[in-house]
């Protein structure tokens, strides 16, 4: 590479072959061609619960592209997600998320938390609005308004832990929302 280390294998595009039909498809398929997501291949696995280090790696190449992220750790992509603001929480790389903190991780991603954080001014249309942690009002609010979760039905079920196809979808609805 261009540091004189050897080169593992090439960053490259993912076609993922269990997509189709999917809520998140087009937002897959845009991760997919950008190199991000590809841990199982030609598999995404949309279903399965999103862990920290599989979203920050999604959300750096989704940023970055793909060349830097593909060398770093596990301890790097969290350093790097605490210095940039989007992670302030103790977590391993191999946590899962809920939905209520990939709302949180997503917004900070987007330099929306001191927004998010004036909850004074927000309203959510869902049942379950008591269940929402003290100060997340704001970031849930905001992913609802700028259509960056799919959320379906009266419930936003915040401690439901997110799939890997609604943190694909987050990222990309994110990016395009600014």
């Amino acid at each position: 590479d261009w540091q004189g280390k050897p080169v593992k294998e090439q960053p490259r595009p993912y076609t993922f072959n269990d997509i189709e039909g999917n809520f998140a498809e087009k937002e897959i398929k845009l991760l997919g061609q950008a190199g991000a997501f590809g841990e199982y291949d030609d598999k995404f696995r949309p279903a399965e619960n999103i862990t920290l280090g599989s979203l920050l790696r999604g959300m750096f190449i989704a940023k970055n592209g793909v060349y830097g992220v593909e060398n770093m750790s596990d301890e790097d992509l969290i350093k790097e997600a605490q210095k940039l603001g989007w992670l302030q929480e103790k977590l391993t790389t191999k946590d899962q998320l809920n939905r209520e903190l990939l709302a949180k991780i997503i917004i900070r991603m987007l330099e929306l938390e001191k927004v998010a954080q004036v909850e004074g001014m927000f309203q959510v249309p869902y049942e379950d609005a008591a269940n929402f942690s003290e100060g997340s009002l704001g970031y849930i609010a905001l992913v609802k308004g700028l259509g960056i979760m799919n959320v379906e039905g009266e419930n936003f079920q915040p401690n439901e832990m997110a799939t890997r196809a609604e943190a694909a979808y987050a990222i990309v609805k994110g990016l395009i929302s600014r």
